[in-house]
């Protein structure tokens, strides 16, 4: 019971900080190219856009845009895969549930890859994947530069001047 609790407490400290870095570089190539700033000032500049736009709805902020575009990509990509794989995976299922001997299970899968050769319907849905990737960088783009317009909302005016006062 207690090897559970320490695997469950290190699996919430590693999506904590998946989700951290994620966070920190979610718009550093922006930053970098764009704005054609270093290493690090880019990864400090996307930190920054990224957690920016705290009085918006939680929809309209950066970090929850781009982790939106982020997850519709991923799911893309893996019904692209799961659809140009299945067959492969469901003969897989197959030979494991009547197989008992893992050197035999081993020895069919083997097999069963170098009978299958070219597969024509997954060499078209991977070239679909490289045509659509190009999106992903476009829509980061998108919202980098709508972030940009916005400004950020946490900036107060350094110096304000009312009628009759002198700016210093």
């Amino acid at each position: 019971m207690l090897l559970i609790l320490v695997a469950m407490g290190l699996l919430i400290l590693q999506v904590w900080m998946f989700g951290r870095f994620f966070v920190n570089v979610l718009f550093w190539q922006q930053f970098a190219v764009l704005e054609n700033d270093g290493f690090i000032d880019s990864l400090r500049q996307s930190r920054d856009l990224a957690r920016s736009g705290r009085d918006l709805p939680w929809f309209e902020r950066p970090m929850w845009r781009g982790a939106f575009i982020a997850s519709i990509w991923f799911a893309f990509v893996l019904a692209i895969t799961l659809a140009a794989q299945w067959g492969t995976l469901q003969h897989y299922v197959n030979e494991l549930l009547r197989t008992q001997d893992p050197q035999a299970l081993l020895q069919q899968m083997t097999e069963a890859q170098q009978a299958r050769g070219f597969d024509i319907s997954a060499f078209a849905l991977g070239v679909l994947e490289k045509i659509l990737q190009p999106l992903l960088g476009i829509a980061f783009v998108v919202v980098y530069l709508d972030s940009k317009l916005e400004g950020p909302s946490q900036v107060e005016p350094i110096v304000s001047a009312g009628e009759g006062d002198t700016v210093r």
